[in-house]
């Protein structure tokens, strides 16, 4: 404690010469003595309005003491006193400004004025408010020490502390980052005494089994850890390992780009939630309230008919609530990021073309805002790349930390779709269509290695060596040599020269090699049916042959008679529209008459035109078209096709006698004895598709007497179409009438018998349909396929037989796309050709590919191009198994239900108790306790206010039921408690503000080890920053008898948590065993440390390969672009133009030595490690 200096204390009241003076605050004498002020050595105000009219310096102005000297002060006139002693030459005083009324200036000397005179009572009142001035106080802290703001987690250094003048301190600090901030010692705690140290853990008693896996559990949700699962039983889901392929691959990635473009019926809405369950999880790990922006923002955007399946998909099975962006939504979405609100959380769906319109995308694209996650399905809508939609697109990618695209439309490789793709995730890694091919020749190779990975290939002997033979195929293309320079390239080769088997390290490490030197690999997640454990359904398909009466025959040769003099006299092949009447024939008859009544009936063809594009084809602006390229092209516009309806006017004339009515409809009529013969075989529901809107309201008219029938079109309002949806899964009624545009993007697994009324001319559209029943979960082992056969027509004669050859109504043919695609365009050509004979045209189409398909060689040919794509995914889930995701990287539903039941025990809030008779479900009790604590846990940030219920019932005290397992949740529709859930993360954020509740030394007992053995594990946290940053638990275990290092009990210590098997030791321990422990602690440090400082050189020389090789990316993408903008500078001739791209070259320089700077920052390695617990394990 330091005394106060002696102008604090006061001047000395026996000085005779003391000068006192008063000087009102009105009077303009008084200046030349204010200006003295400047030498004041102390002085007080009574209000800041005071301090400011003073001109004494502000390091030596202070506050009256707030307890003393009110009624004195009261009874001093307002102004300013002075107390002057030329002992020492000291000048201090005080001004007031709410004291009595003022007087006239007065200056005296102490020894010629009374006690009781005013100078001499202020005299007093200065020196009493002196005394009341608290001694200056030694800081709490001093440098160097470490502190946290009261309530919150974060660490700072303590840099400086200053006194302030009211007596308390004010501290600089520094945080982790070299951030620097300013605090009041009051605002300010130590760090709790960290409970010592390991060495004295072990002389406490040990923890018991729950008590242990509590601490582990509260690790695992510490941080984010690179290794562990969040999203794993986070969803009303059947656990799939292959559909967390997309989640690991996003979770190994820098770049946070990806594209899904799995088969149809794999589940990619399913793998898309549980990508947003990952990221959201983390996102909340990793944030805390005091940085800002908690909580989590997604947008999905997919086409109009699909936002409706996209929120009931995430409510029902991901609880989370998708607010529709229509006019309102949009307007409150660009508010919220408007106002600049970081933490108000966000979860939306859009459909493309209301995100696509200017206006409102055009006032987010000012405010510039950020989501967490952007998922687009249907993405191959955005292929074209002068469309709107890619460039509503390409501003999502700007504003997206995380971006997913879905699309089961097969990729490519040929074709400038995939680039088109890839460019809007990746700009930088592909940046150059020309190069794009020649990016991915290396591939082939690198994923023949992964392959052989997965395949276990580098666990033998000499396996290894024989995976580097096939790496070095790399180098004999152009760009493979280039692949070859880059330091991930070097190590791979250094790991597959060895002669032994690989250790599952370097296989990880091999893996991530791969993944670095593959351009897609990072970027594309494609999984097959036919790469799925799956049971499949059986398609089973059945012609229903009709036989045409005289008539109808007449009726539709005269239409195609028609057709082809048309486009005789033209010289063209038939239009869109002279097809579409064609197929529409084929289709149905009596509904072909319905549409020649309303064509002779007075129309504008304009209107015509747009019925034709939208009312039957349900074609869209940048949508593909219902039959092919070519009839997209001549389709573009209704002005073209009203073009086509108004010159077919002249001709309709010979049409008219096709307007009688025909005295039966033969289709129809085989058509329902079939219906008859499938209910009476006990196939009671089925859906009927047909191109055709108008077909589909004949057959719902003709049916309805018979049958329980709906209708579902591309005109069927969304909400419409979800009521359907969901009567049609309840049985409510039998036949499902259905176009292709109807039913894009919903799921009919529940259903499995399909009749196709017509036939597309198109075999993919083919397996859309087949792909809406033949999905992931398809409840039956059979899928009947029922296709109405008429011969004669194009669709039997010609496509029909083109489907059977390649298997459409076998298997999947999604891999054949690619090249049927090209051989289509040539038969719709010749189909149609009024050049050709009947006899003619038969012979061109047998003599065309798509005629004679190998389907063998043409999935041998879609093989060899898969090659170039995939390899690594199967390395991505190895070590999962059929029910989680292995090795303990997860936390398992027993492990949360530890969680929240030893939360409700510690806090008192609450109860959960077990429902008899069932595992899986429990009954959980709260209170106005648990109430607060869970808005206190909002309050930082823990989690979004929840929607429903829920507070009120955890207030109320009566029973909540719930469950912790995705399959109890899905089956009786009752709240998951998963990592997610509100209360879980109430429980999390109580612990965080309880640490000495935690225990961190325990003992278990593990199923699978020898009886009587003892092992000492100690689990620790390590944080390795740099290039990749990684958060992994890593374990290090011991005999207690040997001495002896014993891996696998750390992983079995790990993977029976995630289980829930950690049991109860009670046998009392050995006397004297508390040395040994001691002993066995000591020897696994030793091991510990071994193993980081091995483990560092791995990861270090990682991040250095990582960083040089991503440096080298930055600079080869940069000199493409660069050397382009030097071109184009010196190729052209106007000046101004010229130093357009002169500046572009100076700017581009700028931007790679700033981003090469920044990565040149952020390779910096370091590692560090934190013990979380010492466990002792004893064998079962």
């Amino acid at each position: 404690m330091r005394e106060k200096s002696a102008t604090a204390a006061g001047t000395p009241l026996d000085d005779d010469r003391l000068r006192l003076q008063y000087i009102p605050w009105e009077d303009p004498t008084g200046a030349t003595a204010l200006e003295a002020l400047s030498e004041a050595q102390h002085f007080f105000y009574d209000s800041p309005e005071c301090s400011e009219r003073i001109p004494v310096p502000a390091a030596r102005q202070h506050p009256v003491p707030q307890a003393l000297g009110g009624d004195t002060r009261s009874r001093l006139p307002r102004g300013i006193y002075l107390f002057e002693s030329r002992a020492g030459r000291v000048l201090v005083g005080f001004a007031l400004s709410n004291g009595g009324v003022a007087v006239a200036p007065q200056r005296k000397r102490l020894r010629d004025i009374d006690d009781g005179h005013m100078l001499h009572r202020a005299l007093l009142q200065y020196r009493e408010w002196c005394a009341a001035v608290p001694d200056e106080v030694t800081p709490a802290f001093v440098r160097g020490d470490l502190v946290r703001l009261a309530g919150r987690r974060e660490t700072f250094t303590v840099l400086r502390a200053t006194p302030t003048r009211d007596g308390s301190v004010q501290y600089r600090l520094q945080d982790a980052t070299g951030g620097r901030r300013m605090a009041f010692e009051e605002d300010l705690e130590a760090l709790p005494p960290s409970a010592d140290e390991p060495e004295d853990w072990i002389f406490r008693p040990p923890a018991p089994a729950d008590r242990t896996a509590l601490a582990l559990t509260l690790a695992k949700l510490s941080t984010p850890l690179t290794d562990v699962v969040y999203s794993y039983q986070s969803s009303r889901t059947v656990f799939r390992p292959y559909q967390f392929r997309p989640v690991l691959k996003l979770m190994s990635s820098a770049r946070q780009r990806l594209l899904i473009a799995d088969e149809v019926g794999l589940g990619k809405t399913i793998e898309a939630g549980l990508i947003w369950n990952e990221l959201e999880q983390r996102t909340h790990l990793r944030r805390t309230s005091g940085r800002g922006g908690t909580h989590f923002r997604g947008l999905v955007v997919c086409p109009a008919a699909l936002v409706t399946k996209w929120q009931n998909e995430m409510r029902d099975r991901f609880d989370r609530h998708l607010r529709v962006l229509d006019k309102e939504g949009m307007a409150e979405l660009v508010e919220l990021f408007r106002s600049g609100d970081t933490s108000e959380p966000f979860a939306g769906v859009v459909s493309l073309e209301r995100l696509r319109r200017a206006g409102q995308l055009d006032e987010l694209a000012d405010l510039q805002p950020r989501f967490d996650l952007v998922i687009v399905d249907e993405a191959h809508y955005l292929r074209n790349a002068s469309s709107r939609s890619h460039a509503a697109a390409a501003l999502l990618a700007d504003w997206a930390d995380a971006l997913i695209f879905l699309s089961a439309t097969p990729l490519n490789l040929g074709n400038q779709d995939l680039y088109n793709l890839v460019h809007l995730l990746d700009e930088a890694s592909f940046p150059d269509p020309k190069v794009f091919e020649n990016q991915l020749e290396p591939n082939r190779h690198l994923n023949a290695v992964a392959v052989g990975l997965a395949e276990g290939d580098a666990d033998t002997p000499d396996g290894a060596r024989a995976l580097h033979s096939r790496l070095m195929r790399v180098q004999t293309s152009a760009y493979g040599r280039i692949t070859a320079r880059r330091p991930e390239f070097r190590r791979l080769q250094e790991l597959l020269s060895t002669g032994e088997p690989l250790s599952p390290h370097q296989r990880a490490e091999a893996r991530r090699c791969i993944a670095e030197l593959n351009a897609l690999a990072g970027v594309v997640n494609r999984t097959r049916k036919a790469d799925t454990p799956d049971r499949k359904a059986l398609r089973e398909a059945e012609d229903v042959a009709v036989t045409w009466t005289s008539q109808e025959r007449a009726f539709y040769d005269a239409l195609h008679r028609w057709c082809l003099e048309r486009a005789a006299r033209s010289g063209t092949a038939a239009g869109f529209a002279a097809q579409m009447w064609l197929r529409q024939a084929a289709s149905c008859i009596p509904a072909m008459q319905q549409r020649l009544r309303e064509r002779f009936s007075p129309r504008p063809a304009e209107e015509e035109a747009v019925e034709e594009l939208l009312y039957e084809s349900g074609v869209v602006d940048d949508a593909e078209d219902a039959l092919n390229d070519n009839a997209r092209r001549s389709a573009a516009s209704p002005e073209k096709l009203a073009r086509e309806l108004a010159e077919q006017a002249d001709d309709l004339s010979a049409l008219r006698s096709l307007l009688r009515e025909l005295p039966v409809d033969t289709k129809f009529e085989r058509f329902a004895e079939m219906l008859r013969s499938a209910r009476a075989k006990g196939m009671r529901q089925a859906m009927v598709f047909s191109f055709f809107t108008r077909t589909l309201e004949y057959l719902e008219e003709r049916l309805t007497p018979e049958f329980k029938v709906r209708v579902m079109h591309g005109k069927t309002p969304p909400v419409e179409r979800e009521r359907v949806m969901k009567d049609f899964r309840a049985g409510a009624f039998d036949l499902l009438l259905v176009s292709e545009v109807g039913s894009e993007g919903l799921d009919f697994e529940f259903c499995n018998v399909l009749v196709n009324y017509d036939l597309p001319w198109n075999p993919m559209r083919v397996e859309q349909r087949i792909g809406r029943l033949d999905r992931f979960g398809q409840q039956h082992e059979k899928i009947f396929i029922f296709n109405m056969q008429v011969p004669g027509t194009i669709e039997t004669d010609i496509f029909q037989r083109l489907y059977m050859r390649i298997g459409v109504f076998q298997d999947s043919i999604g891999e054949l796309e690619p090249i049927l695609r090209g051989r289509l365009k040539e038969l719709h050509r010749i189909v149609l050709d009024p050049q050709l004979t009947p006899e003619q045209r038969r012979r061109q189409v047998d003599r065309i590919a798509v005629a004679r398909v190998d389907r063998e060689k043409d999935l041998e040919t879609l093989n060899d191009a898969q090659a170039l794509l995939t390899g690594l995914d199967g390395l991505l889930i190895e070590g999962f198994d059929e029910t989680s995701p292995g090795r303990g990287r997860y936390l398992g539903p027993k492990e949360i239900r530890g969680l929240v039941e030893s939360f409700l025990t510690d806090s008192g809030y609450g109860l959960l108790r077990e429902v008899p008779h069932e595992d899986d479900l429990v009954d959980i009790t709260g209170s106005s306790d648990l109430l607060k604590a869970m808005y206190a846990a909002m309050d930082a940030g823990a989690f979004p206010h929840p929607r429903g219920d829920l507070l009120a019932r955890l207030k109320s005290g009566s029973p909540m039921r719930a469950c912790f397992t995705a399959s109890a949740s899905s089956a009786g529709g009752l709240p998951l408690l998963s990592v997610r859930h509100p209360l879980v993360r109430t429980a999390q954020w109580w612990y965080d503000q309880h640490p000495e509740l935690l225990l961190r030394y325990g003992r278990v007992r593990l199923p699978g080890l020898p009886p009587g053995s003892r092992y000492l594990v100690e689990v620790r946290l390590a944080r390795t920053d740099g290039t990749r940053s990684r958060r992994e638990l890593w374990t290090t275990a011991a005999d207690i008898r040997t001495m002896q290092e014993v891996p696998e009990v750390g992983t079995a210590l790990l993977t029976s948590l995630a289980r829930g098997e950690l049991t109860r030791a009670d046998e009392p321990l050995p006397a004297g065993i508390d040395a040994l422990l001691a002993e066995t602690l000591a020897e696994v440090q030793a091991l510990a440390a071994v193993q980081e400082r091995t483990t560092k050189r791995l990861y270090e020389a990682e991040n250095t390969r990582l960083a040089e090789g991503r440096r080298a990316t930055v600079r080869d993408t940069f000199h493409v672009k660069i050397a382009r903008a030097r071109r184009l500078a010196h190729e052209v001739d106007h000046p101004s133009i010229r130093r357009l791209h002169e500046s572009r070259v100076t700017h581009l320089e700028t931007r790679r030595d700033a981003l090469l700077a920044q990565m040149e920052r952020d390779a910096r390695f370091s590692l560090s490690t934190e013990t979380v617990a010492l466990v002792l394990v004893e064998g079962d």
